[in-house]
C-alpha cells in the first residue's frame, strides 16, 4: 500500500521530547505566523500537522473538512475530550455523537465522538468499515491515542476500539478510497504517525512540508 503523508510542524517545543520527538523530515517552509490554508495533493492520505496554538491549526483543518463538505465526503472527527467533540463539532459544522439524531441528514455527512466510542456497542454503534472514504480528523492526535491506550474509562472495550481504529484507518488509507486521515498535535511526534500507519499495515512515501 502506498500513500503520502504531509507532517506540517509549528513548533519544537515538547513538553515529553524523547517520546515526542518528530524526526520526518519537510521538505517545505512556511514561514508564515499563521498556518493558513493547507494545500494538500490529493494524493495524500496521511496528513500530519504540528502547529502551535493560536496558530491556526483548527481553522486551516476547518478548511478540509468545508472541501470535504463540498465534495459530500463524509467526516469522522475522534476526540478524548467530550467538550473537545462538542467544540470541534460546531467548529467543523458537524453533529457531536449525541447529536445526529436532531439532524435530517443524522450520520450521513459524519459526526465528531471520542474515541471510547468508537466500538459497536457503544451508543455511536460505530464500525470503521461504515467510512471508508471518509476524512477522518484526530486534533490533539497525542493524547487520543494515548486514552485510547491507556485510559480507564477505555478498559472494557479496549480491544474492540483498537480493532475498529485498525479497520478505519486501513480503508482511509487505502488508495483506492477517497479516505484520508489528519493528525494534529502542538506537540506532535512519530508515536502518533508511527501508530497510524502501523496500525493499518501503510507504508508511506514522504511528502512534507515545515511551518
Amino acid at each position: 500500500m502506498d500513500s503520502r503523508l504531509i507532517p506540517i510542524s509549528c513548533s519544537n517545543d515538547c513538553r515529553y521530547p524523547l517520546f515526542k520527538q518528530l524526526s520526518y523530515e519537510p521538505n517545505k517552509v512556511i514561514s508564515t505566523k499563521y498556518l493558513g490554508s493547507i494545500d494538500v495533493p490529493a494524493s495524500s492520505k496521511l496528513v500530519a500537522i504540528k502547529a502551535l496554538k493560536g496558530s491556526g491549526k483548527t481553522e486551516a483543518i476547518s478548511q478540509l473538512c468545508q472541501e470535504a463538505c463540498v465534495k459530500q465526503q463524509p467526516v469522522i472527527v475522534l476526540t478524548y475530550r467530550e467538550q473537545l467533540g462538542r467544540e470541534l463539532a460546531r467548529r467543523f459544522q458537524l453533529p457531536y455523537k449525541t447529536e445526529v439524531n436532531q439532524t435530517p441528514e443524522g450520520k450521513l455527512y459524519g459526526f465528531s465522538l471520542c474515541v471510547d466510542s468508537c466500538h459497536p456497542q457503544s451508543e455511536a454503534k460505530f464500525q470503521g468499515k461504515n467510512w471508508e472514504d471518509a476524512l477522518i480528523i484526530i486534533d490533539e492526535c497525542e493524547s487520543v491515542f494515548w486514552h485510547a491506550l491507556n485510559s480507564s474509562t477505555c478498559v472494557r472495550n479496549r480491544v474492540s476500539i483498537l480493532s475498529e481504529l485498525k479497520d478505519l484507518f486501513t480503508r482511509a488509507l487505502n488508495p483506492d478510497s477517497l479516505g484520508r486521515v489528519v493528525l494534529a498535535d502542538a506537540d506532535l511526534g512519530d508515536l502518533s504517525i508511527d501508530f497510524v500507519k502501523d496500525i493499518a499495515g501503510n507504508t508511506v512515501r514522504l511528502s512534507s512540508k515545515q511551518y
